[in-house]
């Protein structure tokens, strides 16, 4: 039983470390990633690259999947480009939203 585990551990790994997986949900401090239209993981991103992995308490977490520290790092490579993309493009215009809000309450324009 532990050796087929560790099989579907490692399967889940390579998945992400191969950007083999659909962003279904995405916030400032997790991503929610579907790999094979089925399985459903959330990533922690307010922390390190180094300890960049699954989050285990999260929604639909089903298995551990034990990441190496090199692993990490080479996950957070490969969700760098979607982390940037929703910090631009959701991120920054919600505080733009926002700062222009308290200039407004402020009586600046």
């Amino acid at each position: 039983m532990k050796k087929k585990i560790k099989e579907i551990q490692d399967y889940f790994i390579a998945k992400m470390l191969a950007n083999d997986f659909r962003v279904i949900k995405m916030s400032e401090y997790t991503m929610n990633i579907l790999i094979d239209d089925e399985y459903s993981f959330y990533i922690w991103l307010s922390n390190q690259p180094e300890n960049r992995k699954p989050y285990h308490s999260q929604g639909n977490y089903f298995i551990e999947l034990n990441f190496t520290k090199a692993q990490c790092v080479k996950l957070h490579s490969v969700l760098r480009k979607e982390i940037m993309r929703f910090q631009k493009e959701v991120l920054l215009k919600e505080k733009k939203k926002k700062f222009e809000q308290l200039k407004k309450e402020l009586g600046y324009n």
